[in-house]
């Protein structure tokens, strides 16, 4: 090789990668691909092994062997150093590891022998995880290498543990973050463990082997008590596009989570906008065996349903928290979500990539109302109210006509004081006038224009326009519902979880000045 091929390989095994398999440290291999150090002699040698190694494994027919399937790019190719050589049970680049004086990580005590059996695949696949990425292509790691000692140390593990009830032939399983799955296989449990790690310590810049052995035995853990109980909280990640927060600041989030400024780390869907702002939480995945999943409304999908909600009640915060000193409205808008389900590593949802307002940085002086909206949202929320908050936030987010924003805060409305009946137009006029109105003069106000916002609305679906001089009610609008939901969950939390209370207030009159 030239020593361009070589500076090439080393740059593309980056520097984390070399200082493992060549038990050095990470300044030290810095300084030697910068060229203002070298190594040893006999460092300087096991680095050439190494690099003319990644020749060999990045070639077409590596040793002579045409793979299965192509492994695509350089960098994909790379991860060949997982490959086990059979006659020493260790992945290559472990070898080279052991071959330069380093030692393995260690099996952490007190751990089951299925757990066990995860940590020993985990510690043979761990230097992989500290090869990079292709930028703008790879937004998840390849499927995981795992030899076959490891899976065959695991599948004697699990022969009596309760993970080994997906076996039998025949089975079908699902889970609530929307995957189903016929029978389970040894292979696929540790294929999801380290997986699933891998993204995690990618996810989190944490590259020491205890964290990487520690996330592939959590997963273990949630598969286990997915089949036990039913039921697992799993770590999720939430990303959200729109907005900007300062680097040094972090946010509490709905259940305890954690808003903060998203990392070039993140998860990136490709289609779905990049994430500026992101949402550290969990999300309770549920478990079913059958053929056919639980159907909508059961407990089943509880924790999918909750997860839904904080991503609303974020957006809704910054709604309520109100725009800037300047008048600018920053929203976060939900771009993708991953959680991080333990029987299924690749699995998520997003929105295409929307072509909305731009990126805005918070207002500085907004950002401690917004986390304590979010915390009044979290601790008011009841589910009576969800259509009124997905409506009010798709006519601001979604909604390319004022028409159909007026259309979606008037049903808001109607989910927040409305119900069967006649007279709904009234009976929501007299609610708002009510909740928001602080002598007779203003109640009277405010019940006027409700029922001109109302009307407006009952003209659009009755397939009326609006004549120019009425554009301005979407503005009323949504004035009305921002105000209404600002008051019930300030002053009037006890109506939240009350909704007769809340269609009683409109059977009270205004007063009329």
């Amino acid at each position: 090789m030239t020593d361009e091929q070589s500076q090439g390989l080393a740059d593309l095994l980056g520097v984390s990668f070399l200082a493992y398999v060549l038990s050095l440290s990470e300044g030290e291999i810095a300084a030697r691909l910068k060229g203002t150090k070298t190594l040893d002699p006999d460092g300087e040698d096991a680095l050439a092994d190494v690099l003319a190694h990644a020749a060999e494994l990045g070639s077409d027919r590596p040793f002579g062997i045409t793979p299965a399937l192509p492994d695509g790019s350089s960098l994909v190719r790379m991860r060949r150093f997982g490959w086990t050589d059979l006659d020493r049970d260790h992945t290559h680049a472990n070898l080279f590891r052991l071959a330069t004086g380093g030692v393995l990580p260690e099996v952490p005590d007190g751990m089951s022998a299925a757990e066990t059996a995860i940590a020993e695949a985990a510690i043979e696949y761990y230097p992989i995880t500290l090869l990079s990425l292709e930028q703008g292509k790879a937004f998840l790691p390849p499927k995981p290498l795992i030899s076959r000692k490891h899976v065959r140390a695991l599948e004697a593990a699990l022969a009596n543990d309760p993970i080994k009830r997906l076996f039998a032939p025949g089975t079908v399983f699902y889970t609530s973050s929307g995957m189903g799955y016929g029978a389970l296989m040894t292979y696929r449990v540790a294929e999801c463990a380290l997986a699933t790690a891998e993204q995690r310590v990618r996810m989190l810049t944490n590259k020491s082997p205890a964290s990487f052995i520690s996330e592939a035995t959590d997963n273990l853990r949630r598969m286990r008590e997915l089949v036990e109980s039913g039921s697992c909280a799993v770590p999720t990640v939430v990303g959200f596009w729109n907005v900007e927060m300062p680097a040094d600041v972090a946010l509490a989030g709905p259940r305890r989570g954690l808003l903060r400024p998203a990392r070039d780390s993140d998860p990136h869907v490709p289609m779905a906008a990049r994430a500026t702002v992101a949402l550290d939480t969990t999300c309770e995945v549920g478990l079913h065996v059958g053929a056919k999943p639980p159907p909508a409304g059961s407990r089943f999908w509880t924790g999918v349903e909750r997860l839904v909600v904080d991503e609303q009640l974020v957006s809704l915060a910054a709604l309520l928290a109100g725009p800037g000193a300047d008048g600018e409205l920053a929203l976060p808008v939900l771009a993708w979500t991953q959680v991080f389900d333990p029987f299924q590593p690749y699995v998520g949802r997003f929105l295409p990539a929307p072509s909305g307002p731009p990126t805005v940085p918070f207002p500085a002086e907004r950002l401690a109302e917004l986390e304590q909206w979010i915390g009044r949202l979290d601790c008011g929320y009841h589910p009576s109210i969800r259509v009124a908050i997905s409506r009010t936030l798709s006519a601001v987010t979604e909604r390319g006509l004022s028409d159909d924003a007026l259309i979606d805060y008037v049903i808001a409305l109607e989910n927040l004081f409305g119900g069967p009946g006649p007279k709904l137009e009234i009976r929501i006029s007299n609610a708002l006038a009510a909740v928001l109105g602080k002598d007779r003069e203003q109640e009277a106000d405010i019940a006027e224009r409700s029922r001109c916002v109302y009307r407006a609305r009952s003209k659009l679906v009755h397939g009326d326009e609006l004549p120019e001089m009425d554009q301005h009610l979407q503005d009323q609008a949504q004035l009305l519902l921002l105000d209404a939901l600002r008051v019930l969950f300030t002053t009037h939390t006890k109506l939240l979880a009350d909704r007769k209370a809340r269609r009683q207030l409109g059977t009270k009159r205004p007063g009329v000045g």
